[in-house]
């Protein structure tokens, strides 16, 4: 009996805030407040014709993008560290000598110096640097984590 009791308080407030939001209504629009103000009642919310989802227009939609661009190509380079990297270096220089104090000056006392060669590195796998390139520490990544290999 309490709740219905209950239920009948809240629905008598209900309609006291409804008549006094009306008196309220009628005075800012200067209707005549002894007349009856109807409005008409719809239950119905039309919703919005949205033809497709388009994600760009997420808001901070760029700013996330360009975070998960950034971890992704920081994982990117972390795991480049694995592979192995053939590089082609060279040098190309001229040195002096001579036992004269003016061997500077003599084009004789000049030697030319270079060389071209390849260098291959190979990496040595250890765990723990495979598990920090799992875990992708990285302070610029925010909370846009890595993909597991």
């Amino acid at each position: 009996m309490s709740l219905l009791k209950n239920q009948e308080e809240i629905y008598l407030q209900t309609d006291y805030k409804v008549e006094n939001s009306l008196a309220d209504l009628k005075f800012w629009m200067g209707f005549p407040l002894d007349s009856l103000l109807t409005i008409q009642q719809s239950r119905e919310i039309p919703a919005p014709e949205i033809t497709r989802f388009e994600s760009m227009r997420l808001p901070d939609y760029e700013a996330e993008r360009l975070k998960t661009d950034i971890a992704e190509k920081d994982y990117k380079a972390r795991l480049s560290a694995f592979y192995p990297k053939l590089e082609l270096v060279g040098n190309y220089g001229q040195l002096g000598f001579g036992e004269k104090s003016r061997y500077i000056t003599q084009s004789s006392a000049w030697h030319t110096s270079s060389f071209v060669g390849v260098r291959l590195s190979i990496p040595l796998f250890s765990m723990s640097d495979i598990r920090q390139t799992r875990k992708g520490n990285n302070d610029c990544t925010g909370k846009a984590g890595f993909p597991i290999l």
